[in-house]
């Protein structure tokens, strides 16, 4: 899985916003703020596919298109990600050692890797932005919960 993870430590206002909401409600509001970002990085792979693979039978990036967003939560820990496809989307045997998006990824020794996925999460203009994005879903979060 792509994954992308952001250390909040260094926002003290948000992290006061956060006590505010609540163990629960904060984590629903990071969520909410890292998918935010996990979606247009999955677009902005898209993108990159498009430009730097060549198309061929367009398995590829119809897999990537169709991919869900995950998310993964382990005590404070909030992980969210682009679960790649599966070698059956793709159509890849069974049987067969090679994972095609790897390839592209990564590349062979006789193949230049294109860096779609890795530039994806790296190039994203949203990136450098996490902590506005989730301190406005809190504030969005706080200004519905005192409305009731």
């Amino acid at each position: 899985m792509a994954t992308l993870d952001a250390d909040l430590t260094g926002e003290k206002r948000l992290l006061k916003a956060l006590d505010q909401l609540g163990t629960t409600g904060a984590k629903k509001v990071v969520r909410q703020g890292l998918r935010d970002l996990a979606k247009s990085s999955k677009k902005l792979m898209v993108q990159l596919l498009r430009q730097r693979v060549k198309k061929r039978t367009g398995r590829t990036l119809a897999a990537f298109r169709a991919t869900k967003i995950r998310a993964q939560s382990k005590g404070n820990k909030i992980r969210i990600g682009v679960k790649l496809p599966e070698r059956s989307v793709l159509g890849i045997p069974e049987g067969d050692k090679h994972y095609y998006p790897a390839a592209l990824e990564y590349g062979t020794p006789r193949f230049a890797g294109k860096r779609f996925i890795r530039d994806s999460i790296d190039k994203n203009p949203d990136r450098d932005n996490v902590p506005k994005i989730i301190a406005a879903k809190i504030e969005k979060e706080l200004q519905r919960r005192l409305k009731k």
